[in-house]
């Protein structure tokens, strides 16, 4: 039997890279994931309804070996193609429950690091579940759709914080290397894609509503802003690409309102958003 650092190194490099690019298995609903969530980091109105977890590391194992392997594996780190997965589960009044898989270090970040913040892609992949029913009331309300809001709009303010996180903090939102909060210090991550794929729910439930808990849903409950959100002659991930495309297109409208938090999406990002599935692709940004 062949030893592993017996193979020519040539070799290694590919294995490793095929174990770092593996996807990362998600886990299968709300309920067997809540553990070790918290708001994000910046602690403003913006990290409404988004937990996040501490992402998934696909090198760490082998980081761990030796210290020959884990030599090894930092440089292939260090010229992997800068591409990121992003599993979201969208839990009906609840919130946005990131989970990234990332391997460290980032762009920027250690000795080991490509020395650019520049990032290829983000694939995100988006399912809509229910909300647990025996679930922390920390998590609980985190997206509310109560029209006393007014101009105020929570899912926009969850995505908007999510790509702000991203931003700023990088893939997995884990670079702490520059506040956020300081507005003089500028972003330091550039994004070319993001490429959403929004799943069909496997679960039994109705979803009725694409907001609103089935226990909870009663018709004409939400304003026109969530036109079609039960409108159950639509599969529901075709009304969840819907209501994406409708926030998305408002933070990038320039409108006095949103002035701010459009010219960070464009000045963040040099290619476009791609919706997967029955829903048009959102137009390229320069």
């Amino acid at each position: 039997m062949v030893h592993f650092l017996n193979i020519p190194l040539e070799i290694r490099y590919e294995i490793y890279g095929w174990v770092i690019r593996s996807a990362t298995k998600s886990a299968p609903s709300p309920a067997r994931d809540r553990r070790n969530r918290q708001s994000l980091p910046d602690g403003s109105h913006m990290s409404r309804g988004v937990f996040h977890r501490a992402p998934v590391n696909p090198a760490l194992s082998l980081l761990r070996v030796n210290r020959q392997v884990n030599e090894e594996v930092s440089s292939v780190l260090s010229y992997l193609p800068t591409s990121y997965h992003v599993d979201i589960m969208c839990v009906k009044e609840s919130g946005l429950w990131p989970t990234w898989a990332v391997a460290l270090p980032l762009p920027g970040m250690g000795r080991s690091s490509a020395p650019t913040h520049y990032i290829d892609s983000v694939y995100a992949t988006l399912r809509i579940f229910n909300p647990p029913k025996s679930m922390n009331r920390d998590f609980r309300n985190g997206l509310t759709y109560s029209l006393s809001w007014g101009l105020q709009d929570a899912v926009l303010d969850g995505f908007n914080g999510m790509l702000k996180a991203l931003f700023f903090r990088g893939p997995g939102f884990v670079d702490r290397s520059s506040p956020e909060e300081d507005l003089d210090i500028a972003p330091r991550y550039v994004v070319k894609d993001i490429i959403v794929d929004i799943m069909a729910p496997k679960d039994a439930s109705e979803h009725r509503s694409i907001v609103i808990d089935d226990v909870h849903y009663k018709p004409d409950r939400l304003s026109s802003r969530y036109a079609g959100h039960d409108d159950r002659s639509v599969a529901p991930e075709e009304r969840l690409a819907a209501h994406m495309f409708r926030h998305l297109n408002l933070l990038l409208s320039f409108t006095p309102k949103m002035l701010n938090k459009s010219m960070l999406v464009y000045e963040q990002m040099f290619g476009s958003f791609h919706f997967m599935g029955k829903i048009r692709e959102m137009e390229e940004m320069g």
